[in-house]
C-alpha cells in the first residue's frame, strides 16, 4: 500500500466560523476566503484512532440505508467534485458495487469491519495545509404543536408552497452538481422567493399549515435542524422533516447579540441564545427576522429524521457534508473534539447523508447526535476541530 500517494487541487474556498451549531444554518462570527490547497493522502485503517474498536455494525446499518438511493443514482456521476481522481474509484458504480456487497453481510462488528477494510480505502483530508477542520452539530428537535389554531397554539409550521420553484443546477452543468436555484415564476421569469418577515407577514390558509406551535421561538430553531418530532395536545407524537426552503442565504442571529453586548463569546451557544429570545420577546421577533431563510416542513411516518440524501438519519452515525465536494453515502471516519469538556474524542465511522447551509469547505462537516435532552446539549455546544478521513471504494 502506497501511504504517501495524494490528490491535490488549489482552488478558493470561503471558510465560515460558527458559534452554536446547527443543521440547516450556523451563527457565524467570522469568515475569510484563502486560497486553499485540497488535499487526500491515502492511509491505511491501521492509522485511523480507535478504528479497531468503533463498533461498525451501526455504521454498516447506516451506510445500507444510504445504498437504497446511491442504487438509483446515475452510476457515472463521481464520488469527489473538484478533485481529480482516478476514474474507475471516483464513480457511483464503484459506490454501487460495494452496495451490491454489503447486502450480504450481516450487521455485526467483526463482520463490519471485514465489509469495510476490504472495500474501501481511506484517505486523509487536508485542507489548506491543515489536517484539522470545523465540526458543528446538530439534532433532531422536541416542540409542542397541535393541528388547531388558537390562542396557545398560534404559531404555523407551513408546509412547502405550491408555488417554490427548485432548479437543480447539477442538471444542466455537472460542475454545479449540489447546487440549487431556488425561487417562484413570475411572469414566466424565475423569480426570488419571499423572505422570512415577508412570509411571517403574510395570510395563512389552513391548507398551507402543517401544525401550529406554541412558540415562536422553537419554531426558529426547529428550522434552523431542520427536522424534529412534535407532541401534539393530545398526547400523540408526529415526526416532521424538512421539505424545502425559500432560497435565501441564513443570517446568524449570533453575531448581532455579540456585537450588542447581549451575550458573550465565552457564553453564547445555541440554548444562551434560545434563551435571551424567550427573556425579550418584543425584539425577538425582529431579531429571527434579520434571517431571510424559511424553511417548509412535511410530516415523516419513518423512526428517524430525513436527510438531504432522503434517507432516515441514524444518530451519532450521519454527518452532513458540502455535497459540491463529496458525494452522499461515502463513509467518513472521524477524529473530533467531544463537546462537553473531558470527554474523550468522538472517534468513528459515519456517512454522509445530510447537509447544511453552513456547512461549506472540504474540512467542515456537520454531526448529527440524534434526539432527545442530551443531544440537544452537545449539539447546541458542539464547535469542534476534527480531522477527517474519507473511504473511498478500491479499484
Amino acid at each position: 500500500m502506497n501511504a504517501t500517494r495524494t490528490i491535490k487541487l488549489g482552488l478558493s474556498v470561503c471558510l465560515t466560523f460558527i458559534i452554536t451549531a446547527c443543521h440547516q444554518s450556523s451563527e457565524q462570527v467570522d469568515e475569510r476566503e484563502n486560497q486553499a490547497q485540497i488535499e487526500l493522502k491515502e492511509t491505511s485503517f491501521e492509522n485511523l484512532p480507535n478504528w479497531q474498536h468503533d463498533d461498525l455494525s451501526a455504521a454498516l446499518l447506516s451506510f445500507k440505508q444510504s445504498c437504497i438511493k446511491i442504487s438509483t443514482t446515475n452510476q457515472e456521476l463521481p464520488l469527489l467534485s473538484q478533485i481529480t481522481i482516478n476514474t474507475e474509484i471516483n464513480t457511483h458504480l464503484a459506490l454501487q458495487k460495494a452496495c451490491q456487497k454489503a447486502k450480504q453481510v450481516q450487521i455485526k462488528p467483526d463482520l463490519a469491519r471485514q465489509f469495510f477494510e476490504h472495500n474501501f480505502q481511506p484517505w486523509l483530508i487536508r485542507s489548506d495545509n491543515k489536517e484539522q477542520g470545523l465540526f458543528t452539530g446538530y439534532y433532531e428537535a422536541s416542540v409542542n404543536a397541535s393541528y388547531n389554531q388558537s390562542a396557545k397554539y398560534s404559531s404555523p409550521i407551513r408546509k412547502k408552497p405550491k408555488d417554490l420553484v427548485t432548479v437543480d443546477l447539477g442538471l444542466f452543468k455537472p460542475e454545479l452538481a449540489g447546487q440549487n436555484l431556488v425561487g417562484q415564476v413570475v411572469n414566466s421569469r424565475l423569480q426570488p422567493y419571499q423572505e422570512r418577515k415577508d412570509i411571517e407577514a403574510s395570510h395563512t390558509d389552513d391548507d398551507e399549515v402543517l401544525l401550529w406551535l406554541d412558540s415562536a421561538v422553537d419554531k426558529f430553531f426547529l428550522q434552523i435542524q431542520g427536522s424534529g418530532l412534535a407532541e401534539l395536545d393530545n398526547g400523540n407524537l408526529v415526526r416532521i422533516a424538512y421539505a424545502g426552503n425559500n432560497g435565501h442565504n441564513y443570517s446568524a442571529i449570533g453575531k448581532p447579540l455579540l456585537q450588542r453586548g447581549e451575550l458573550s463569546k465565552e457564553s453564547i451557544s445555541m440554548q444562551s441564545i434560545k434563551a435571551w429570545l424567550n427573556h425579550h420577546p418584543e425584539q425577538a421577533k425582529q431579531l429571527m427576522n434579520t434571517n431571510k431563510r424559511y424553511i417548509f416542513f412535511r410530516e415523516h411516518a419513518g423512526m428517524g429524521p430525513i436527510g438531504a440524501q432522503d434517507v432516515e438519519l441514524s444518530a451519532e452515525r450521519s454527518l452532513a457534508i458540502d455535497p459540491s465536494y463529496y458525494a452522499y453515502g461515502l463513509p467518513f471516519f472521524v477524529d473530533l473534539e467531544h463537546p462537553q469538556k473531558g470527554s474523550n474524542n468522538i472517534q468513528k465511522l459515519v456517512i454522509a447523508q445530510d447537509t447544511g447551509s453552513a456547512i461549506k469547505g472540504p474540512l467542515r462537516g456537520d454531526f448529527f447526535w440524534g434526539h432527545g435532552l442530551a443531544a440537544e446539549e452537545n449539539a447546541g455546544k458542539m464547535k469542534s476541530l476534527g480531522k477527517a478521513w474519507v473511504l473511498l471504494p478500491k479499484n
